[in-house]
């Protein structure tokens, strides 16, 4: 720390005393600064000497919290019933300067504390004199410090009820207010969830690709996304800023999702469970309106309306992806318990990422098992009973198989859409029964063979094999003709995610995560993939072009998961703008190892202690070996360079997934170089025919 003892003058100090003896120094006082009401840091005690800490912290020997009360703080407890004085000014300077106090402890009254309060900016620097003072109130010795200002990101369970109320409210005016009255009160920098949701929506719903997921730009996008919440956020109410949920936390405890935290009355309010868990909502037993939000400030929350975007305006006319038909005009959440996607994503999830040696594999990742789920279990499924009349024929298995099929199906469906083989049905009517309303999807003909192949192979082991092929004929069916527009998602699981606000507090858990692995001495490779053709970049190296009417390796099928890319501009609507940073500027502003880390915001700890009492997990040994075979690598210390760590079954998992997505790919192009050649073959035959 960068904590000296020095000699002021006391006319400099306001004091209670300025006839005191001549100042002394003293040894070291290891204090810092603490929000008040809350833990301190950890990073700035004399003792802690962790790699786990931000490397531009180093000579910070405090964080002033914008807009907070600061107390004084001692890591020392012997030392800290004394009689303290502490000023904090701007660096070199000394107006616009704050004074606080910590006195003893008497048999009259309690320690008597006074804080410091600023409405900074992050990155202002601040210089801290502490006074010590004797029991006449005479300064005996000084000390200096630095401090920075900074927001800090807490587990949302650690807010204070008062905090936590007043960071909701923030956020409710985001989803309740319009664009237009929100600058009128707030000024010119106020955005709405609605333009937040459009930029998620926009990168994530067009036909060639989904810019923002399926990639490995997801973690580095929707951190882009969560800092575009939390500078709105902020623009209400200056206090708050963005608290994270690690749903480990809920996982290792044995919550299931519809008991966690943040489904309650007093945060994103709470889910309405189905009539029967293990079947889900259906259609025989629940009403699609019965999963809106219950209560809470967020109680019937409604869905927007896509006013945005005419080109893509599918189904009944809310901003929602086109493989959705979810006719409720609320929010919804459809909980359900009928396999263990219920679960939320666990430790053990954790525990594998953060050991992956390749940075692209963990972002690749990062958007499966260690966070995916919680869009899953909070969105959830309607209408799976719409699968029954495929089990009655003996097509499906069982129930239990149409249901594991169903919890994919939305996946599937949107894949139908991406590939051209399904299109979307438009201006569809909500019918005054909301059971009844149906808009479904048309088939494109010439494609339905290729809409089964992509499909079966994925549901083959729940379709019985003695009448396969009839299956086949049956599902193009249903999905051409039949009842798939009848099952669809909740809002939390498509492209229009952050329409729930529960969406906002589950990226910074990733992000958090990501950081702890580049202090424990990061990734072996950290070069971003770039040949889409040969490495996996995104899942969809080869998309549909709509002017040239074929899929093959376009440079926009990946566009968002490359170094340089950025996010589409969701408020022009136009594809070929782009706005904002690149994926390659986020990750250097986020890197704790950097001197030059430009985010706004640190992470109050990193510490994982519930998976390893519940779970049996030690995320701090592990990082421990992590941050030895990194300085071994890097030769900062001695052992074996040639000894490396196992890969995790989740990264071993990684690469068999990057695999199949590439050979999807290919299979793409070969067959639409296949239609080609049949397409010229008839043409030929066609004009051989006409010249006979």
């Amino acid at each position: 720390m960068n904590r000296t003892a020095q000699v002021f003058s006391t006319s400099s100090l306001s004091l209670k005393s300025t006839t005191s003896p001549a100042v002394k120094t003293s040894s070291i006082i290891d204090f810092g600064l603490v929000r008040a009401m809350y833990d301190p840091l950890p990073y700035f005690k004399n003792t802690y000497d962790s790699y786990l800490n931000y490397a531009f912290l180093k000579g910070i020997d405090a964080i002033v919290e914008p807009y907070q009360t600061m107390n004084l703080y001692f890591y020392d407890t012997d030392i800290s019933n004394g009689n303290y004085l502490f000023d904090v000014c701007p660096e070199q300077s000394k107006e616009n300067c704050q004074q606080g106090y910590s006195y003893a402890a008497t048999e009259q009254k309690g320690t008597t504390k006074k804080g410091v309060k600023f409405e900074c900016t992050p990155y202002t620097r601040y210089d801290i004199t502490l006074s010590t003072l004797d029991d006449a109130g005479n300064v005996v010795s000084t000390q200096a410090g630095k401090a920075l200002c900074l927001f800090v990101r807490r587990e949302i369970r650690k807010l204070l009820p008062s905090d936590l109320s007043a960071y909701m409210d923030a956020n409710y005016v985001l989803y309740s207010t319009s664009d237009e009255d929100g600058k009128k009160v707030y000024g010119p920098a106020f955005r709405n969830n609605t333009l937040l949701m459009r930029y998620h929506h926009f990168n994530s719903a067009l036909l060639d690709s989904d810019h923002i997921h399926e990639g490995n730009g997801f973690l580095t996008q929707h951190l882009k996304l969560t800092n575009m919440f939390d500078e709105a956020v902020r623009v209400v109410d200056p206090t708050q800023s963005i608290p994270y949920w690690d749903f480990t936390i809920d996982s290792a405890e044995g919550r299931k999702p519809y008991e966690s935290f943040i489904l309650t009355a007093e945060t994103y309010g709470s889910m309405t469970l189905p009539k029967n868990m293990t079947r889900g909502y259906e259609y025989s037993a629940d009403k699609i309106n019965d999963g809106r939000i219950a209560n809470g400030r967020w109680k019937d929350l409604k869905a927007d309306m896509n006013y945005y975007y005419p080109e893509d305006n599918y189904g009944y006319g809310f901003l929602r992806g086109p493989w959705n038909m979810n006719p409720s005009p609320y929010v919804t959440r459809f909980a359900f318990e009928f396999n263990d996607k219920l679960a939320l994503p666990n430790c053990e999830s954790h525990y594998d990422a953060v050991q992956f040696d390749d940075m692209m594999d963990f972002f690749f990742w990062s958007s499966f098992s260690p966070h995916s789920k919680t869009h899953t279990t909070f969105a959830g499924f309607y209408g799976c009973d719409k699968f029954k009349s495929l089990v009655d024929a003996g097509y499906i298995k069982s129930d239990y198989d149409a249901r594991i099929i169903c919890s994919s199906w939305s996946f599937y469906t949107k894949e139908f859409w991406r590939k051209g083989y399904i299109k979307p049905n438009t201006e569809c009517k909500v019918s005054d029964n909301l059971e009844s309303s149906f808009c479904g999807f048309q088939c494109v003909e010439e494609n339905k063979d290729a809409m089964t192949t992509f499909l079966f192979p994925q549901i083959a082991s729940r379709i019985n094999k003695s009448v396969y092929d009839d299956a086949v004929t049956a599902f193009q069916d249903f999905i051409c003709t039949g009842d798939m527009g009848y099952i669809f998602t909740g809002d939390h699981l498509e492209s229009a995610s952050p329409g729930d606000p529960s969406f906002w507090v589950i990226h910074p858990t990733m992000e958090r995560l990501l950081q702890a692995k580049l202090m424990a001495g990061g990734f072996e490779t950290e070069i971003w993939a770039t040949d889409q053709e040969n490495e996996f970049v995104c899942s969809k190296g080869t998309c549909y072009n709509e002017t040239l009417n074929t899929i093959d390796y376009f440079d926009n099928c990946c566009y968002g998961h490359r170094e340089e890319d950025r996010m589409l501009d969701a408020e022009s609507g136009d594809r070929t703008k782009y706005v904002g940073p690149t994926n390659g500027e986020v990750m250097a502003m986020a890197d704790p190892r950097s001197t030059s880390y430009g985010m706004p915001y640190i992470y109050d700890e990193f510490n994982w202690n519930h998976c390893l009492t519940n779970d049996g997990y030690d995320f701090l040994s592990l990082l421990d070996s992590m941050k030895d075979e990194a300085d071994i690598r890097l030769g900062l210390k001695n052992g074996k360079k040639d000894e490396k760590r196992a890969h995790s079954a989740q990264q071993l998992e990684t690469k068999q997934r990057k695999a199949m997505f590439n050979n999807w790919s290919k299979e793409a192009k070969k067959w639409e170089e296949v239609k080609k050649a049949k397409k010229a073959a008839a043409a030929a035959e066609s004009k051989k025919a006409e010249t006979k």
